[in-house]
């Protein structure tokens, strides 16, 4: 990547560092019950009790989000709040190499999609949040870019679909994003079935979820 690419990728990470050592707060603590269920089990990680509604419950029955964010949290989780937050900035990255890649195809520079990335306020907030927001918006970027450069190559584009339906692992409103990935290929006169893989990863976690809490 050209030095502008790291250049923005230190003011992204920059921007970040004043609020690294803030407690956790608000729904970050629903992911950290999760991130400890996790840790206690890993094919279970929602098989934790949570008392968040004035009764204690397992976090399958209360908490509404897929496990991805407790899988990624559960390594860092016995680690300072500042080195968990250190950990979620890894996304970022993938945020941006995914912004690039889409500026320099829609916008003819790639600079302008990293610019917007500096000036969103959804990654000046959740960049560091101990929260999914972050690894949904890199791996909709990135799937949504890797995709794109497939189909150039006259390939089906099976990678960057499952790369953008890995985020339904993390948010559940990233499921039907697969179908913007298949109207995009059937506009353009290209193959779109392989966007359907991106429903893949969902399918996985459906079919463990059957098996870890019936």
């Amino acid at each position: 990547m050209p030095s502008r690419f790291w250049a923005l990728l230190v003011l992204l990470l920059g921007l970040q560092l004043p609020w690294i050592g803030r407690p956790p707060h608000y729904d970050e603590a629903n992911f950290l019950v999760l991130a400890q269920g996790a840790r206690l089990d890993p094919w279970r990680p929602h098989d934790i009790p949570i008392n968040w509604q004035g009764s204690t419950e397992s976090a399958f029955a209360v908490l509404s989000n897929p496990p991805g964010i407790a899988w990624w949290l559960a390594p860092v989780l016995s680690v300072p709040v500042p080195l968990q937050r250190l950990w979620m900035l890894l996304w970022l990255p993938v945020a941006l190499w995914g912004a690039w890649q889409l500026g320099r195809r829609f916008l003819n520079s790639p600079e302008a999609a990293g610019i917007l990335l500096l000036g969103n306020p959804i990654v000046l907030i959740s960049g560091a949040a101990l929260m999914p927001d972050a690894p949904l918006y890199a791996l909709v970027l990135a799937g949504t870019a890797r995709f794109l450069d497939e189909q150039d190559q006259g390939k089906l584009g099976l990678g960057g679909a499952f790369l953008l339906g890995l985020a339904a692992t993390f948010r559940y409103s990233a499921l039907p994003l697969p179908l913007v990935l298949a109207a995009m290929a059937f506009l353009a006169g290209r193959r779109w079935v392989g966007s359907f893989l991106g429903f893949l990863p969902l399918l996985l976690l459906c079919l463990h979820d059957l098996h870890a809490y019936g």
